[in-house]
């Protein structure tokens, strides 16, 4: 499988990450949570507080494009938050076709 670059998009933000979408395939097959706990010690930097509890959201997956966007549901002090993680060559059209797919759901 080709390496393709993970990304968090948080906060109207795009972030690279350290991880890939081939290490996310194999993770989700074990625990889907435990893919967010890679970038957790990120997302709580950037809230400046802890992540009480999180849950999984949508998922979208195309694997004749190689991308894939998971959202999270992030729970703290500030309330609920929708995290997502993005494996793509090109984010911002793998969130879009994320959407696009969630609209005609």
């Amino acid at each position: 499988m080709k390496r393709i670059q993970g990304y968090l998009y948080f906060m109207d933000q795009f972030r690279k990450i350290d991880l890939t979408l081939g290490e996310v395939i194999d993770l989700f097959d074990r625990n889907p949570k435990e893919i967010l706990n890679k970038v957790k010690s990120i997302i709580e930097e950037l809230l400046e507080c802890s992540i009480d509890d999180y849950s999984l959201g949508k998922i979208y997956y195309d694997p004749s494009k190689g991308e894939a966007v998971i959202e999270y549901f992030i729970r703290c002090k500030l309330g609920e938050l929708s995290a997502k993680l993005i494996f793509s060559e090109n984010p911002v059209e793998a969130l879009k076709n994320f959407y696009d797919k969630e609209q005609k759901s």
